[in-house]
C-alpha cells in the first residue's frame, strides 16, 4: 500500500544474535552483551523451549539476566536477542563513498566547486589540445603569448619532435649583427649574448684590444660550460693606415686566454683601404680557461 506522511528518518543495523546457557540451579546468568536500555522486552528467553515472559519470570540489567525462579539444573536455556542499533537515514558515514560507488559521467560541471580543480589533480601529459574548447582562454593556435616564461621544458618535447617544416623560413633566421658608426674604442668589448658580429663602418684610428663577455652584468664564464665553443666576428674598415687588433680578453682579462692564429704567424698588421674580417672560435677548455682561434680576412 502507499506511504503516507514523511520518510522513515531511521534504520536498523544490528544482526539478531543467540546465548545460550544450562541451568544449575542458580538465578542469575552472564550475558555476551548488555541489553539496549536493560529492557528485557528486547530478549526472547527460553527454557527447556518453553518461551518466558519479560518482567514476570525474568528481568535484565547490564549483562546478567536474572530468573525470577532459578531454572532446574542441566535444563536447556537460550536466549535470541532482538534490540537493535539505529541510525539515520541519509547521513552517509565518513569515508564509506569509494569510486565503485559513482556513476560513470556522475560527476556533473555543476558539482565541482569554483577554483577547486589545481594542477595537482591534472595528470600529466593528459590536458591534450582536444580538451580545449575553441574561444576559451587558451587561444588556437597556441603562440608564445600563451605560454608563461620558461614553461616549455626539454622533458616536454618529445624526441624527432621538432622537425625542418616546425622551423620558420631561413628569413627568421637571420643573425644579428651590430653596426657602429664610430671607429673601434682601445678596448672594445663584444657582448656575445646580445650580438656575436659587430661592424664598425667608421674608419680605425688605432690598434684596439678585444674584449668578449657575456653582456653588461654576465661573465662569459659562467654563460659557457667547459667542452663549449662559441663564434664570433669582428669587421674592421681600415682606410690608409692598415690597423688591426693586437690583443684578446676573456671577461675583461687576458689571463687564461690562448690564442691561435690561421697560418701559424701572429698578426701584425691589417689591411689598408679594406675592411678586415677577424673570426673567432671561442673554445672553453676550462674554468676561466679559453683557446680562441683567430682568422683575418681582407675584403678591398
Amino acid at each position: 500500500m502507499g506511504y503516507i506522511g514523511r520518510p522513515a528518518s531511521t534504520g536498523t543495523s544490528t544482526t539478531p544474535t543467540r546465548d545460550t546457557f544450562t541451568g544449575d540451579g542458580t538465578v542469575n546468568f552472564t550475558l555476551s552483551r548488555s541489553v539496549k536500555d536493560n529492557n528485557g522486552n528486547f530478549l526472547e528467553v527460553f527454557v527447556s523451549n518453553v518461551q518466558q515472559e519479560p518482567g514476570v519470570t525474568y528481568s535484565v540489567s547490564g549483562t546478567t539476566l536474572t530468573f525470577t525462579t532459578a531454572p532446574d539444573t542441566d535444563e536447556p536455556i537460550y536466549v535470541i536477542f532482538r534490540d537493535y542499533d539505529t541510525f539515520d537515514v541519509g547521513v552517509v558515514p565518513d569515508s564509506s563513498i569509494t569510486a565503485a560507488k559513482l556513476d560513470s559521467d556522475a560527476v556533473e560541471t555543476a558539482k565541482i566547486k569554483d577554483l577547486n580543480v589545481t594542477t595537482a589533480k591534472i595528470k600529466d601529459g593528459d590536458v591534450t589540445a582536444a580538451k580545449f574548447a575553441p574561444g576559451s582562454t587558451v587561444a588556437f593556435p597556441i603562440n608564445a603569448a600563451n605560454i608563461a616564461t620558461n614553461a616549455v621544458e626539454t622533458a616536454k618535447i618529445l624526441n624527432d619532435a621538432v622537425t625542418s617544416d616546425k622551423i620558420a623560413p631561413l628569413l627568421n633566421l637571420q643573425e644579428k649583427i651590430l653596426i657602429n658608426g664610430s671607429a673601434f674604442s682601445s678596448t672594445t668589448s663584444i657582448n656575445l649574448l646580445e650580438n656575436s658580429v659587430i661592424y664598425s663602418t667608421a674608419a680605425a684610428d688605432t690598434n684596439f684590444t678585444i674584449n668578449f663577455k657575456g653582456d653588461g652584468s654576465t661573465t662569459l664564464n659562467s654563460v659557457m660550460s667547459t667542452g663549449n665553443v662559441i663564434s664570433a666576428a669582428v669587421l674592421v674598415t681600415n682606410t690608409g693606415t692598415p690597423y688591426y687588433i693586437n690583443a684578446y680578453q676573456v671577461d675583461g682579462t687576458a689571463s687564461g686566454v690562448t690564442t691561435e692564429v690561421q697560418g701559424g704567424s701572429a698578426l701584425t698588421e691589417g689591411n689598408a683601404d679594406s675592411i678586415d674580417v677577424y673570426n673567432f672560435s671561442i673554445i672553453k677548455t676550462g674554468d676561466a680557461a679559453y683557446t680562441v682561434l683567430i682568422t683575418q680576412t681582407q675584403f678591398a
